[in-house]
């Protein structure tokens, strides 16, 4: 059955501007509905820099040394990044909002509210009604959180839970609301191996009902090799620069693994 894409990169260079160099080269990526991708690689081989340009966090598409593209496909839209940065903040920012939800390493939970109304805010922002907010929130945070048992009459003060649960609602927070594309970064960074399956679980199954598309940065290869439908093993290769020597991260095909019945395959091999 044919897949439909929802990123499509070509030939891309990832810059950011107080460096004279690209920190990530991708050859060749396409990423499909349906799927989650898990991007694995040491620190400072571009996972940062992976979410930064496909999530629209950051302009690191430098159009002095790009010659290829990144594309987004939603339906009847087809954008090219490079096209959308010219366009102004508030532009990005809506399409940000409109297409992608974001789980963090370090939480954002806002500790004047409760664990509950923290998971309500984003169906609240799109549209839904507090009561309808509050029965999704309260079935999410049974699944992520069945240890407190909530109902309408107790809730979760932030203050006085753990940062593995700190890191659950933050989770069932960017769950909530429907998506595109869920970009994660370092999601069961905090949590056990359990708690890491228990929210995995979860993903794995709002993903295929939905067929959405999750992008996973992770040092975990065994929760990736549980979950993951394409792995992407950042690799390193060095260029010179002003007769220094820079390694910088890249990405081709054969860094690429496709989850086959009971294998994985080398994307380069598997043609």
């Amino acid at each position: 059955m044919k897949k439909d894409l929802v990123f499509d990169i070509d030939q891309l260079f990832c810059k950011y501007k107080n460096k004279n160099f690209a920190a990530l080269r991708i050859n060749s990526l396409k990423i499909y509905r349906g799927e989650i991708t898990f991007f694995i690689g040491t620190s400072g081989s571009g996972k940062s820099t992976i979410l930064e340009s496909m999530g629209l966090m950051n302009n690191t598409l430098d159009p002095f040394i790009n010659k290829g593209y990144l594309k987004f496909i939603e339906g009847d839209v087809q954008v090219n990044f490079f096209d959308l940065w010219k366009k102004s903040e508030n532009e990005v920012s809506k399409f940000r909002r409109k297409y992608f939800n974001f789980i963090f390493q370090s939480e954002n939970l806002f500790s004047s509210l409760s664990g509950l109304q923290n998971v309500m805010i984003p169906s609240i922002l799109a549209g839904s009604s507090s009561k309808i907010a509050f029965e999704k929130a309260i079935g999410i945070m049974n699944d992520i959180l069945p240890e407190f048992k909530l109902d309408k009459n107790n809730t979760i003060n932030i203050k006085e839970i753990s940062g593995g649960q700190r890191q659950r609602l933050s989770f069932g927070r960017a769950i909530i609301s429907d998506f595109s594309v869920l970009f994660a970064d370092e999601p069961t960074g905090n949590l056990d191996f359990r708690s890491a399956e228990n929210v995995m679980d979860i993903l794995s199954n709002k993903i295929k009902e939905k067929n959405s598309t999750a992008i996973i940065v992770s040092h975990d290869i065994d929760l990736a090799l549980k979950y993951a439908d394409k792995i992407v093993f950042i690799d390193r290769e060095e260029i010179m620069i002003d007769n220094k020597k820079i390694s910088r991260g890249f990405i081709d095909d054969k860094c690429i693994f496709l989850r086959e019945e009971k294998s994985w395959n080398q994307l380069n091999s598997s043609n």
